[in-house]
């Protein structure tokens, strides 16, 4: 019985993340973000390395598409709004989407089948970033960029005053605020691992 509940699980999983990936295709030719479409983000590479350092306890979280920060206790997607975890792999690139969308996709993302991803708050996500500098403190290859040669700008759940929210820019390595109807921005979503909250 207990197999039987867990496949039923499993098909949910699978039949949000279709869910989420058609509302993602439908924000993209409603934002009119200019975003190439199908294009692959080969994770081979990033992967080979990775799997020979990582520790046994976090390799089958991380072969799931999702990484705990130790130093945080906090688990990240290892993929950005818009890729796809396949098979082990990164697949396509990232979709820009405002602010109130941003939040929205986080809540329905079912990556590694967990089902309480959230918009990181703006302390968690600036322990990502290396100041003044583009790239993550973490290594390269724990997270996907959102495109090939692109850091970019990440939504956090801060909002600082109407119509303005606040993120991170990778690129250079600054918080940002951004007027959330104008501007569109990647995401990370994060969630308290099981870890941390023992």
């Amino acid at each position: 019985m207990q197999q039987s509940h867990l496949k039923l699980k499993n098909e949910e999983a699978d039949k949000q993340s279709i869910l989420l990936s058609e509302k993602i295709s439908r924000m993209e030719k409603q934002n009119n973000s200019g975003v190439p479409k199908n294009k692959d983000f080969n994770s081979d590479l990033q992967n080979m390395e990775l799997n020979q350092t990582i520790s046994s306890d976090s390799l089958n979280d991380f072969q799931k598409g999702v990484w705990t920060d130790p130093e945080t206790g906090l688990m990240w997607s290892r993929i950005s709004i818009g890729q796809q975890w396949v098979d082990g792999k990164c697949k396509g690139i990232a979709t820009h989407v405002d602010w109130k969308q941003a939040e929205e996709l986080c809540k329905e993302m079912r990556l590694g089948k967990f089902y309480d991803w959230r918009l990181p708050t703006i302390n968690e996500l600036h322990t990502l970033m290396i100041k003044d500098r583009k790239g993550y403190t973490a290594n390269t290859n724990l997270l996907f960029q959102p495109n090939i040669g692109i850091w970019g700008f990440y939504w956090s759940s801060k909002q600082i005053m109407p119509k303005v929210a606040q993120g991170v820019d990778f690129d250079t390595g600054c918080i940002a605020k951004c007027n959330y109807f104008d501007f569109r921005g990647y995401v990370r979503a994060v969630r308290k691992s099981c870890e941390a909250s023992k």
